[in-house]
This record gives structure tokens, sequence and C-alpha cells, in this order.
């Protein structure tokens, strides 16, 4: 027998000994094998155990202290287990003999308050001490892992500010402070998060580098820029600060705060832009959106693009084209453009140039309609609703409804600025400057290559209503309101007020508030006079022509239908006469009456005696003055003389053409009393007595 076995069998019979001495019912035997192994209820321990107990109706009992006793316990060993009577557990010390830290044995009964149970622990969490899962505070980096079928699937990592979590594959890389990785990642394709407070969803091979970057899934997604998000989708790249891309593919968001909601290879550069998705878009301005659409380009601040393909609105401010293809708003070359407008069509166009401004321009649609300044000039408020090839160049409030090939051109000068040009529609109809000038306030209605021109001067609020081929026009002196209404190659030059209502080749050439009714081949140069019918030439003012000069005649009825004759009046014809004074104590007594236009003339004397030269004694035995009479105005012409005495036998008379004057009567002289009349026609040569009255 060895050293070992003698001091267990001393131990065994000393316990045998103490046991026989208090127990009431005596107890198995300890026997112990060759190898030092001692069994208490067997005659084989176990060759694993120092000390095997073995029963079917006892076990072993544990010393039971209190607090108290545990603690009066002299240098305990390291693992002394006791039953602790005051807190009703085991307990064993887990510290050293000098310094003992005694812990309990846990169970269902007490794991609650030291450890999590499967059922759930009740106690609340008040002091970061109890109710918590996870490890102590301590040097090094006391992670937490979470595993699944041997595999790791969450890491919870202590950080001084915020601490970290990574879940999904294994191989999923967090650093910083707060950062979540909730899912995804795979081998060679691994989701990581490297900013403070960055957030991963899912997904595989995403990145967020930055501050409160977000990824929600998606594959190859990467979140550079502050507070960026990436909602999903694949290879999309918030770079910029706040920036937001919600899905799609190849996407980039550069521009702080700008925001693309979904599409292909779209580009928000601009800070606070927005594409809300489709295909290559880009918007550059910051503010800027392009809603949706196909190679759309948003160059300047809180411009719009709303759709359509190949759109682009180059630079400027708050301008817009809603969709429509190729169309374009440029500012080209240091010129402006502003809060202007293009709703859709295809290469329609808002341009300016060096020094030159457009504001305010609108294009409804069509094809290759145009509004531009240049030469430091400004365009405002001007309006193409559509149709195609249509221009507005210079020009303020100027408006072209539709048609086509239509063109409005004003112009800038230093002092004053000329507007509101308006062309309904129509085809190559034209306002504007021909050789220099203005226009301003000008009408075409519609028709085909009607025109407005100033040539060096203004023209203004003159109106085409339509036809073709009409043209008003001023020369160097302004010129103003004056009216085609239609036809066909009427003429308004040089005029103000003047009117053409239509028909075809007519012209009004310097004559202001003059018209043409209609007809052919009129012609109006004189002021305020009018014509009619067919080749009528009016030059003198003030005059009324009605003329044919081919087929039947000129006809008017006055109050008569169907007139059959030159002048069919129904009705009464009254003549105005004209007064005509013989000066008081003129010498000679000969008045020259200026005929004129007139056709009534009434012949007053001046009352006193006739004597001197040009006074006649008479058979009627007075002392008559004498008058002679201008020539006529046109051949035909009708007057009428009437005699008005002031007192009795102060009339006068009149000479034939035997006395060298121009009136040929009957009889040498005509001696007129009062209320006397005299009937002449002129001839060209003469005035021809056509009768007389005595009254």
């Amino acid at each position: 027998m060895n050293f070992r076995s003698l001091l267990a069998h001393s131990a065994i019979a000393t316990a045998l000994v103490v046991t026989t001495a208090t127990a009431q019912v005596p107890g198995p035997a300890a026997n112990s094998d060759v190898y030092g192994h001692v069994g208490i209820g067997t005659i084989a321990p176990n060759r694993s155990a120092l000390l095997d107990l073995t029963g079917t109706d006892v076990g072993l009992l544990i010393p039971r202290l209190t607090t108290t006793q545990r603690n009066a316990i002299a240098l305990p060993a390291k693992s002394l287990l006791i039953f602790n009577t005051d807190a009703n557990e085991f307990q064993y010390n887990w510290g050293t003999p000098a310094v003992p830290d005694w812990r309990p044995i846990l169970d269902g009964a007490n794991a609650g308050n030291t450890a999590w149970i499967l059922t759930g622990n009740n106690g609340p969490f008040t002091d970061g001490t109890n109710n918590l899962l996870g490890t102590n505070a301590g040097a090094g980096d006391r992670q937490v892992n979470i595993q699944a079928n041997g595999q790791r699937t969450i890491r919870l990592v202590p950080n001084a500010t915020s601490p970290t979590i990574i879940g999904g594959f294994s191989g999923n890389t967090a650093s910083g402070a707060g950062v979540t990785i909730s899912g995804g990642g795979q081998a060679g394709n691994l989701n990581t998060a490297t900013g403070d407070f960055a957030t991963i969803g899912g997904g595989s091979g995403n990145i967020a580098s930055a501050l409160a970057a977000t990824i929600g899934g998606g594959d190859d997604n990467d979140a550079t820029g502050a507070h960026s998000t990436v909602g999903g989708g694949d290879d999309n790249d918030a770079d910029g600060d706040h920036s937001t891309i919600g899905g799609g593919e190849e996407n980039d968001a550069d521009g702080e705060h700008s925001t693309i909601g979904g599409g292909d290879n779209n580009e928000a550069e601009g800070a606070h832009s927005f594409i809300g998705g489709g295909l290559n878009n880009d918007t550059d301005g910051d503010f800027s959106t392009v809603a949706g659409g196909d190679d759309n380009d948003v160059e300047g601040n809180y411009d719009f693009i709303g759709g359509g393909q190949e759109n682009t609105t180059a630079g400027g401010e708050h301008n817009a084209i809603v969709g429509g293809v190729g169309n374009t708003i440029t500012p080209n070359d240091g010129g402006t453009i502003t809060s202007s407008f293009i709703g859709g069509g295809d290469d329609n166009r808002i341009q300016s140039f060096p020094g030159s401004d457009v504001s305010v321009a609108t294009i409804g649609g069509g094809s290759a309609n145009i509004i531009q300044s240049n030469n430091a000039a400004v365009t405002t408020a001007s309006t193409i609703g559509g149709g195609d090839n249509n221009g507005i160049y210079n020009s303020g409030a100027a408006t072209i409804a539709g048609g086509r090939g239509n063109v409005i051109n004003s112009e800038l000068d230093v002092v004053d600025y000329y507007p509101g040009n308006s062309i309904g529609g129509g085809t190559d109809n034209f306002i504007g400057p021909g050789d220099g000038g203005f226009a301003a306030m000008n009408t075409i209605g519609g028709g085909n290559e009607n025109s407005i021109r100033a040539n060096g001067g203004l023209i203004e609020k003159s109106t085409i209503g339509g036809g073709e081929s009409n043209f008003i026009r001023a020369g160097i002196a302004p010129q103003t309101s004056n009216t085609i209404g239609g036809g066909f190659d009427n003429t308004v030059d040089q005029s103000d007020y003047a009117t053409i209502s239509g028909g075809n080749t007519n012209m009004i050439d310097g004559a202001n508030g003059s018209a043409i009714v209609g007809g052919q081949n009129n012609t109006v140069t004189g002021d305020n006079s009018m014509a009619f019918g067919n080749g009528a030439n009016v030059s003198q003012d003030n005059s009324v022509v009605f003329n044919h000069t081919t087929g039947t005649p000129t006809r008017v009825g006055v109050a008569a239908n169907n007139p059959q004759v030159a002048m069919d009046v129904n009705g009464g014809l009254a003549v105005r006469n004209a007064n005509v004074s013989f000066p008081a104590g003129a010498s000679p007594k000969v008045l020259n009456v200026t005929v004129g236009d007139r056709s009534y003339i009434r012949v007053t004397s001046d009352g006193v005696a006739c004597t001197g030269i040009g006074c006649v004694a008479t058979g009627l035995g007075t002392t008559q003055r004498s008058i002679t009479l201008t020539s006529g105005n046109q051949v035909g012409q009708v007057l009428v003389i009437e005699c008005v005495e002031t007192a009795a036998g102060d009339g006068f008379r009149v000479l034939d053409a035997d006395a060298n004057v121009n009136t040929n009567i009957l009889g040498p002289v005509y001696s007129m009393q009062n209320e006397d009349t005299l009937i002449l026609m002129w001839n060209g040569t003469n005035w021809i007595e056509v009768g007389r009255s005595n009254n």
C-alpha cells in the first residue's frame, strides 16, 4: 500500500468513526481501489472520480451556513462549496482564499438574478448590473457573439459612445460608434459600415462609410455622404451629404440634399436637386428637378424637366420643360434666361446670347419653334403656342399662337422698349424691322406671307387680319394704327390710321385716315379719302371715289335697291351753301369768288352805295357791283350762285365771256337782285349757264 492509499484509508476510517458516532442509521462502508479512488455505497468507484458516492435513497449533504458563518470561514479555498441558508442557494468561492468571491450555483429559482433564463427575467434594469445580458466591463474588445448552427450570426461590439451591431454574414465588417448591419453579405461581397451611426439593412457588397449613412439593402450600393441614404437597388452611390437614392441601378446622388427616386444611370449633382426616375437624367443645378424620362439634363438652378427625352435646361433659373423631345432652354456665353417654359413638342428652343436676356418666355409645344434674344436685347413675356418653325426675337410680350414659319422681331434701343406684337397663326407671316426700325403692339391674325415692317422708324398698333401677301410698312417717320382686313397683295405704306378691308392689290400710300373698302387695284394717296371698286385712284384729300374701270359701271343707290344709273337717290338731295361777301368799303367793287369744290355759293353785298371802279349803272335804275369766278375743279361741276342784298338795289352783276371772263351766260350781262339765282356748269374752260331765276 502506497502513501496516497494510506492517507485515503485513514480519512475513510476517520469519517466512519464520525459517522458511527453521529448517524442514527449505519450507512454504507467506504471502499477504495488500488488507485486510491474512494467509493461510498460502491465497491468499484469510478476511476475518473476521486470520490464516488452511490446510493438510491440518500444524498450528499453540503455544509449549511448563514451568510455570517460563511464570511467567518478563514481563508476559504477557491471552489469551496457551501449552502447559504440566508440566500437559500448553493454558493462557491470563485475568488481566492485571501479575497473570497461567493457566487451562486444557478437554478430556475435564482437564475433570474444573475443570468437570463428560457422563461425570461422579471426584474428591472435599474442599476446597470442586474437583469442584463452580455459581457462584463474590462480591458479588451469584449464582444458578444450569437451563433446559429455553429455559425456566428450577430455580433455586439462595445464602443465608448454607442455600441455596434453586426448581423448577417460573419465576414461583414463595421467600425465606428453606433454602427448597425442588420444582415446580408456573403463571401467575396461583404457589407461594410465604417461611419459613425451608419446602417446597412441587408443585401450584399454595400458600403456605408459616412456619418449616419444608411443603406436599406440591394447590391454594391455606396453611401459615402454624411446622413446619406440608399434604399436599395444595384450599384447606386449617394456621395452628397443628406443625399437619398430610393433604388434603381447605377444612380449617383452627388449634391447635398439631392434625391434620386429610382431608375437607371441618373445623376443628381446640384444641391437639393431631384430626379424621380427614368434613364440617364442629370440635374446639375441647385434645387433643380427631373421627374423622369430619358437623357434629360437640368443645369440651371431651380429648373425643372417633367419628362420626355433629350430635353435640356442649360442654365438660368426657374425654367421648366414639361416633356417632349429635344427641347432646350439655353443661355449662351453670358446670356441669361429666367422663368421660361416649354410645354412639350420637339426641338423647341428658348435661348439667349452674350449680354442678352430672356425672361418669362413660353413655348407651349409644336416643333422647332424658337424664342431668342441677342445683340444685348431683352425678350420678355413672349409666347409661342405651338405650330412649327415659328420665331420670336428680341421682343417683349410678343405672341405667336401657332402656324408655321411666322416671325416676330423687335429691337431694344437705348431709351425705348417695343413690345406687344402678335401673330395668330398662318404661314410665313412677319412683324418686325425691315431696314432698321422698331415694331410694337402690331397684330397679324393669320394667312400667308403677310408682313408688318418698320423701315427705319416705328410701326405700331397696326393689324393684318389674314389673307396673303398683305403688307403694312413704316418709313423713317413713325406710323400707327393701320389695318388690312384680308385679301391678297394689299399694301398700306407710310400712313397713319389707314384701312384696307380686303380685296386684291389695293394700296394706300402716304395717306392718313384713308380707306379702301375692297375691290382691286384701287389706290389712295390723299388724306382722309376713300376708294371703292376697281381701279379707283384718289389723290386728293377728303375724297370718296366709286369706280370700275371695266365691265358694268359703278352704280350707287341711296335708299334704293338695284340702281340702274350711276346715282339712284330715293329721297331728297341737299347741297350745302357757302357764304361770300363783298368787303365793306373795298374798291374796286369787283369780287373774285373762289369756287373750289363748292356747288352753292351765296354772295352778299356790303350794303354801301356802289361808286367808283367796278360800279355800273343798270337799266333797273341801280348801280351794281361785279363778281368773277375762279375755274372749276372738275369738268361737269355744277355751281349755283345766289344774290343776297343787304339794302335795296345793292345787288351785283355777272358778265359774259365776251368781257374776257370765264362765264358764258345768256346775254352780255346778268344783273342779279335779292334771291335771284344763276345755275352754271364747268366745261373745262368756262362756266356755262344752265339756268337762272329772277325772284
